[in-house]
């Protein structure tokens, strides 16, 4: 995965986050929300993915290179080249999930990739239900040159990633609240295994580890809280979620652990930490959704 420069979520991803300069966090493009470089017990710094495109619900006709000035929350675009808007029920890969005028913070480059960040994180959790971290989802700003009023506004977008991650996803059905509570298993992914440097793989192919979600473990304007902060975190909030994924209170031969990034990390702006189902020995060729109770056998 590619590790963030900041894409809200693209800033994730997958989110999963969104774009700046000077020291301010940094814009991620291309790849879900989801720690790219920790072990499992440690650090990592999730990474997400994005290309920046509005998505729309009444159809537009012609294509251009930049946003329109008219573009509305929920609208879906067909995709990064044209940001021609669409209906929701066309072929698409983004949708808008809030364009807000603010126009705080445009002299200091920095601060203003900070405000486009923390703003579309919290309008695609809005939108979509969820963090779009440790998913195939991607939350972002739509990119400053991009967007002709992007000194009075933030428009923030979200997309999916293929299950292999190697490209955006055309949809053709809305995401709002599709990543609302059980909503978003179906948009997890699998690695090979879920530590420092760990590779998207097909869930078919051979893996260790299964992403189950994630969450952002703070604000960007919040400095590091600490190597045992972000610990306990990761126990309050994973395994709730992980054992919802497997249909169980708990199995000795399948552990829920996460990733979620290290100081330096977290200096350069990335706040993302995803949560993780991972077998004890050896690997599956199945999604781990669901098993309840049934044989690990079976999935080998």
């Amino acid at each position: 995965m590619k590790k963030p420069i900041l894409a809200v979520v693209a800033c994730a991803g997958l989110l999963t986050a969104c774009g700046g300069g000077g020291s301010g966090p940094t814009v991620q493009t291309s790849a879900p929300s989801a720690p790219s470089s920790s072990s499992s017990s440690g650090s990592s710094s999730p990474s997400a993915s994005s290309s920046s495109s509005p998505n729309s619900s009444s159809s537009s006709s012609a294509a251009a290179s930049t946003i329109s000035s008219s573009v509305q929350t929920g609208q879906c675009l067909a995709d990064k080249d044209s940001y021609a808007v669409v209906p929701c029920t066309q072929t698409h890969i983004y949708q808008v999930t809030a364009v807000i005028k603010d126009a705080r913070d445009t002299s200091d480059p920095s601060a203003r990739q900070v405000l486009r960040t923390e703003t579309c994180n919290a309008s695609v959790l809005k939108f979509t239900g969820g963090a779009p971290v440790g998913l195939l989802a991607v939350g972002q700003p739509v990119k400053l040159l991009d967007d002709p009023l992007n000194a009075s506004r933030i428009v923030c977008l979200v997309h999916l990633r293929t299950g292999d991650d190697s490209a955006n996803l055309p949809i053709n059905y809305t995401l709002a609240d599709k990543l609302t509570g059980a909503n978003a298993f179906q948009y997890t992914f699998c690695v090979d295994k879920a530590a420092k440097n760990f590779k998207i793989v097909s869930c078919t192919q051979p893996h260790g580890a299964q992403s189950v979600g994630g969450y952002l473990s703070g604000r960007y304007v919040e400095k590091f809280p600490g190597r045992a902060h972000l610990v306990a975190q990761r126990a309050k909030l994973c395994p709730p979620v992980g054992r919802a994924f497997l249909g169980t209170d708990g199995r000795s031969d399948i552990e829920i652990t996460g990733l979620f990034v290290s100081e330096s990390a977290w200096k350069l702006g990335d706040r993302y930490a995803a949560c993780f189902v991972q077998v004890k020995t050896g690997t599956v060729k199945k999604s781990l959704q669901g098993i309840g109770t049934k044989s690990l056998s079976s999935y080998r």
